[in-house]
């Protein structure tokens, strides 16, 4: 597909987000695979396609 794995902090300094909020941003993982950065991005492998057979639904709720 061309697409190169990114660490996770690299992307959280491409959108800028605080350093004090880095260490704790919500991540869903698989194993040893990022499924999907909370609020910002699905890696494509865990996106919904014609070939789904299961989804599972997570949702975040925030207080404050």
């Amino acid at each position: 597909n061309g697409k190169g794995k990114r660490k996770v902090s690299d992307f959280f300094n491409d959108i800028k987000l605080e350093p004090s909020k880095k260490w704790n941003h919500p991540i869903v993982s698989s194993g040893d695979q990022i499924v999907w950065i909370c609020g910002f991005r699905l890696d494509d492998r865990f996106k919904v396609t014609n070939e789904t057979k299961r989804i599972y639904k997570l949702e975040i709720e925030t207080y404050g």
